[in-house]
């Protein structure tokens, strides 16, 4: 390979190996997930793992490395996403029921 075409692929590679840690910094900092399309991250890792797959089978391991990062990371962000809305719907049900029972409360006093 060309040493100009090398250079292009090992910053293509850096650049891919950072794309999704803004994401996931924020995730891990803010701890919410409301806003993101878990469709994006299926998607995206599915993607990785395919060229990470290829790049096995191709042995061109720059572009396996340099996806086996983002996969990751993708990965970790779509669990996030899960557990943070998980967390979200169990905290909604539970004003639900407070306000409920507190509904309930209020008017057997007014009785």
């Amino acid at each position: 390979m060309n040493s100009k075409i090398d250079i292009i692929a090992y910053c293509a590679g850096a650049i891919g190996v950072i794309t999704s840690i803004p994401q996931l910094h924020q995730i891990i900092i803010t701890k919410q997930v409301r806003d993101l399309n878990p469709y994006f991250f299926i998607l995206h890792s599915t993607s990785d793992l395919l060229y990470l797959i290829y790049g096995v089978f191709a042995d061109d391991y720059i572009l396996s490395i340099s996806m086996s990062f983002p996969f990751t990371c993708n990965v970790i962000i779509f669990i996030l996403w899960v557990i943070y809305t998980i967390k979200v719907v169990d905290i909604e049900k539970e004003k639900q029921q407070f306000t409920e029972h507190t509904e309930i409360k209020i008017d057997e006093v007014n009785e």
